[in-house]
């Protein structure tokens, strides 16, 4: 079954509450990068405001920033591995 399409705000906005509910709220390097890479694109193309960077910058301001290191590349490949053959199947 697919999945229901949830709008980015959306997914932003339960992430960012996660923390007002005194959970640890950890940004991974990688997803700054990619979600960072793709709002510069829009932003870029005039299809959106520098306001989702600047969201963004501050998410990672007021959370756990995880760099990238090997350990981390590694854990990171043992969970996406399991999730590709769920979808797969």
């Amino acid at each position: 079954s697919r999945q229901q399409y949830v709008p980015l705000r959306e997914r932003l906005d339960a992430f960012l509450a996660l923390d007002e509910d005194h959970n640890q709220v950890v940004v991974p390097e990688i997803a700054d990068y990619e979600l960072r890479r793709q709002l510069l694109h829009l932003a870029m193309r005039a299809d959106a405001s520098y306001a989702g960077v600047d969201r963004l910058d501050q998410t990672c301001v007021e959370s756990f920033y995880l760099p990238i290191d090997t350990d981390a590349m590694q854990t990171a490949a043992d969970w996406f591995a399991p999730s590709v053959l769920t979808k797969l199947s």
